[in-house]
């Protein structure tokens, strides 16, 4: 009797099997890295959400000068220091400062000088009568994490429908206690507040912080610093095009405007 031959794989079929494996794998590796990905950009926005939120809940609860190590000391110059209250300077609040294609942000004190206000004065003349001006002692310096960056910041404003500025450079949060009530007093600019100016930025717009993602998943997302003297008006908004120009009258200005204001 003549016995059958054993049957097997042939190269061929294993070499298939074997590229379909890889393939399946490479695919399922990929898909993981973009999800890993996509979670470290949410987790980001939503750590630089919380650092802005967190300089609305300090001023708002008083920034204790007296604490040494915080906010003690930052009305000197250079190596000289004084406390507030303690002398002819007041401690009015916080600016954080953005720069450019970078995921730096600085946070530094604003202080004042104590004047005479009239009855009539409003908080924003106010803030302009007190001379603020930003110190550099005891200024911090944080990350936006997992190598986002600034793409631009867009002002949207509330006057002009459909109307924004988008730029390309600095972008500054003001938040300040007024120096004639208790009110907290927010100026967000696409322009660099270091200086000065602060007093006369329209607190009705809406300032939307454009992030790079540097990794897979969405391109971009935004940070909206909605009007408003609470943190909840700070919101994350994913995804944003950081290539989208937000021209007025643009579809994704409008996409931007509506999902910050929600």
């Amino acid at each position: 009797m003549k016995k059958g031959g054993q049957k097997g794989f042939t190269i061929i079929e294993v070499s298939l099997f074997i590229a379909i494996s890889a393939l399946l794998f490479v695919s399922l590796l990929t898909g993981i890295n973009v999800m890993v990905d996509r979670s470290r950009f949410s987790s980001s926005m939503k750590t630089l959400e919380t650092l802005v939120r967190s300089q609305y809940e300090e001023v708002r609860s008083g920034i204790n000068s007296r604490n040494s190590g915080v906010a003690a000391n930052v009305c000197g110059t250079g190596t000289t220091t004084t406390s507030s209250g303690s002398s002819n300077c007041l401690l009015l609040g916080k600016i954080m400062t953005f720069d450019y294609n970078s995921s730096a942000v600085t946070i530094s004190y604003i202080t004042g000088t104590p004047v005479s206000y009239s009855s009539d004065v409003d908080n924003d003349t106010a803030v302009t009568m007190a001379s603020p001006k930003v110190t550099t002692i005891a200024q911090q310096t944080e990350q936006i994490q997992w190598g986002g960056t600034l793409s631009k910041s867009v002002v949207i404003y509330s006057t002009t429908s459909g109307s924004s500025v988008a730029s390309t450079g600095k972008a500054s949060i003001v938040i300040l206690r007024s120096p004639i009530s208790s009110d907290i007093l927010v100026y967000a600019s696409n322009t660099d507040l270091t200086s000065s100016g602060i007093g006369t930025i329209d607190r009705t717009n809406i300032l939307a912080l454009v992030v790079r993602n540097a990794g897979g998943g969405p391109a971009g997302g935004a940070v909206c610093v909605n009007p408003g003297a609470s943190s909840n008006v700070v919101k994350t908004v994913i995804p944003v095009s950081p290539s989208a120009g937000f021209a007025a009258g643009s579809s994704e200005l409008t996409s931007l405007k509506e999902q910050c204001s929600k």
